[in-house]
């Protein structure tokens, strides 16, 4: 696997937010990882992006509560759950968190910038842009205006986009879909169809199961911390246990 979770137990004070999880990625995948709110989903991405060994950092210099991790996380071979969040960037594994989260007074093209602080060869930094631009052309049209004032699908895009922007060699995205239009979902996951399909790896969480599983080649779900199915993506969306808790009842062709 080019990224694999082993064994990955996560503590935030006294509460376990994950559970012993293990699961992977493997080159060209697009992986889903689904489930209910609070089923721990997000916080494997940033326990995987080291986000949460970087709170446990912050938590050791004061005196409001404690986290606890273990397992382990491997990535191109090599171990990486004690490596620095700026150094697992470094490495190409890239989170687009949930919620957008633009750089709201700056431009769109400043944002885009944002994503490409690590790259320091100017014509790989065009050649990036010039690839999201062809992903997402509104961002083109819209590289002067201030983020802020953007759609949430337009935002999501510009997310999505920053990320790309330091050519990742795994993409993490969270939560996606989140509030947005169904033609805009759409959009955005034909993007991600034609990223995997040009070999980059994907974790994709979502709490929309049927949409996301519909795009992966495999997929987890999660439930109170824990992995508690595992498959192909074809096999959870006829897993009967998956579509009564996830899914809803089943329903002729969905066209």
């Amino acid at each position: 696997m080019l990224l694999e979770v082993s064994n990955v137990s996560v503590w935030y004070d006294k509460a376990m937010l994950i559970n012993n999880v293990s699961m992977g990625v493997d080159q060209g995948e697009l992986v889903s990882l689904v489930g209910p709110n609070g089923a721990g989903k997000s916080t494997l991405l940033r326990t995987i992006t080291g986000l949460v060994a970087w709170e446990k950092e912050l938590k050791k210099r004061s005196t409001h509560g404690e986290i606890k991790l273990e397992g382990q996380i491997t990535f191109d071979g090599e171990r990486i759950d004690k490596v620095p969040a700026h150094e697992i960037v470094r490495r190409g594994l890239i989170l687009a968190p949930e919620r957008r989260r633009p750089f709201k007074e700056m431009t769109v093209i400043d944002n885009l910038m944002v994503g490409a602080y690590l790259i320091r060869d100017k014509a790989n930094i065009e050649e990036n842009l010039e690839k999201v631009y062809q992903l997402f052309p509104v961002l083109k049209e819209r590289s002067h205006q201030v983020s802020g004032t953007l759609s949430g699908g337009e935002q999501q895009m510009l997310a999505v986009g920053r990320a790309l922007m330091s050519r990742p060699t795994v993409l993490l995205l969270d939560e996606p879909s989140l509030g947005l239009a169904p033609r805009v979902i759409a959009a955005i996951f034909g993007v991600l169809d034609e990223l995997r399909h040009e070999g980059l790896s994907i974790l994709l969480v979502e709490q929309d199961a049927a949409v996301a599983l519909r795009h992966a080649d495999r997929g987890y779900v999660m439930r109170t911390g824990r992995v508690v199915r595992a498959g192909t993506a074809g096999e959870l969306l006829a897993d009967d246990g998956v579509r009564e808790i996830y899914l809803g009842p089943r329903h002729g062709s969905e066209g």
